[in-house]
């Protein structure tokens, strides 16, 4: 990594700022930020990588006329920045203060069919600026007791994502091994400029000028020794205009979490649930004990989860569909080999009826040396409303040199269903996917895979596939 003067530092971010100006709120406050700092610091490295995709098929469209399918022609372009080592270097052994810069943003159009909806909605658009995250991140600061990240963030609790802008602040000691975060901020939602859709929840139908601001806390112990524990709240309110009742909470829960290894006893046991504060429901459990035996490891594990929406989501209104599931893994590793075997009992509620019950099964295998790479799974579902799944996947991948690679990969699977009456029952069907894909390194840092995949069924005769792909990643 090289290292810049601070005069050709200041020049350099002066560059980048000017060409992105205004790319977004919470990260231009970022950079104020590091404008702020960099005459204290003496040097920073940086990593810029760029990828792009592109791939293009057709959707097939059940209509009243009958079948008619719609050209996809997708195009996304992500690019990601990362400064970092903006603190000067400190004698001693402890912990490294740091402050750094991550951000990624993603542009995505299409240029087939769906490039014009039949209707103008702003989070249906097929092309749009997107402002994954960015933030401004400080570690091991005031004397390892303070981290903190001031922009857009991601948190993940249990089996969601969670996208705000704002400000999370961490305090921890690490010799009690103990930690206290809070953050404050606005919600992410499709509806802003420069945001994800996808970090929406289902079934909200967002407005212009909704204000949403968010705020969490949690307290616990870091896992540092061999046992770690986590509570968090996480609340969200919302502010629309022109209504009776302006401010609404849209989300209020509570989760929990914790990770215990006993030390050479050579088990684990992890929980983690979810509740819903709204619905006053537990939503989601997820609970595992695994236990290692030399190459040999056993684990049971149990999952629930219910669907969740913001409070003024149309899908409280109906019945959710619980899932509940008890697993028993099997595995083992010998040399170059893995073998697994995973079997399973699953049941759902449906509309509030008896729950439907069904068996699953699934056995793989992998052989692996430093230049190939082989992996063999088939599977089983049985029972859950009369149907029935069984299917095998088959993988190859072939280093023929450093700046040259091969794989391809054989999909079968056979459905069946009692019921053919509903739509949603297909009977017997039958089902073959096949891709195969080459990875070219053009040189340092420039990699190209191309792909092409094909289905097929008695849906599709055909379903033709094209993939291109292009990371670019440069760290001088």
């Amino acid at each position: 990594m090289d290292h810049f003067s601070p005069d050709h530092r200041s020049c350099a971010l002066a560059r980048w700022q000017l060409r992105h100006r205004g790319s977004s709120v919470p990260f231009g406050l970022t950079l104020v930020l590091l404008v702020a700092v960099h005459s204290r610091a003496q040097a920073y490295d940086f990593e810029v990588d760029a990828r792009t995709e592109a791939n293009g098929y057709q959707l097939r469209v059940l209509e009243r006329d009958g079948v008619s399918l719609i050209n996809r022609r997708r195009v996304t372009q992500y690019l990601g920045l990362r400064i970092f080592d903006l603190l000067p270097h400190q004698q001693g052994s402890g912990p490294q203060p740091q402050l750094d810069i991550d951000l990624r943003m993603r542009f995505l159009t299409d240029f087939g069919a769906y490039a014009r909806p039949p209707f103008s909605r702003k989070e249906l658009r097929t092309d749009r600026f997107e402002l994954l995250f960015g933030a401004l991140h400080g570690r091991n600061l005031l004397g390892d007791l303070l981290d903190f990240s001031l922009g857009r963030k991601l948190s993940f609790e249990m089996f969601d994502v969670f996208a705000f802008d704002g400000l999370w602040v961490r305090l921890r000691s690490r010799r009690l091994g103990l930690f206290v975060e809070s953050y404050f901020g606005q919600r992410v939602d499709r509806m802003q400029l420069f945001s994800v859709a996808v970090y929406d929840g289902d079934g909200t139908a967002d407005e212009e000028g909704e204000f949403a601001p968010s705020f969490g806390a949690a307290v616990g112990i870091d896992g540092e020794q061999g046992f770690g524990l986590r509570a968090s709240y996480r609340g969200v309110i919302s502010y629309r205009d022109g209504e009776p009742q302006r401010w609404a909470m849209q989300q209020e829960a509570l989760f929990f979490s914790l990770l215990w290894r006993p030390g050479a006893l050579g088990a684990e046991l992890a929980f983690a649930s979810r509740y819903d504060l709204l619905l006053g429901v537990l939503s989601d459990v997820s609970a595992e004990l695994s236990q290692q035996f030399g190459p040999h490891r056993v684990a049971l594990e149990y999952l629930a989860s219910e669907p969740h929406f913001d409070g003024d989501s149309i899908f409280n209104v109906f019945a959710s569909d619980p899932f509940r599931e008890f697993r028993l893994t099997y595995a083992v590793g010998w040399r170059r080999f893995r073998f697994a075997l995973r079997s399973g009992y699953q049941f759902v509620s449906v509309d509030g009826e008896s729950p439907r019950d069904a068996v699953t099964a699934r056995l793989s295998g992998q052989w692996r040396t430093s230049r190939q790479d082989a992996q063999a799974e088939l599977y089983l579902l049985s029972g859950l409303e009369q149907e029935s799944q069984f299917g095998a996947d088959l993988s190859y991948r072939l280093e023929l040199a450093w700046w040259c690679a091969l794989d391809a990969r054989l999909s079968l699977m056979q459905q069946h269903s009692a019921d053919v009456d509903d739509l949603q029952r297909l009977g017997d069907l039958f089902s073959a996917a096949l891709h195969v894909g080459g990875q070219l390194k053009l040189t340092q840092g420039v990699v190209l895979y191309l792909a092409i995949e094909d289905n097929i069924s008695r849906l599709y005769h055909n379903a033709f596939r094209a993939i291109a792909v292009l990371d670019m990643r440069f760290a001088p």
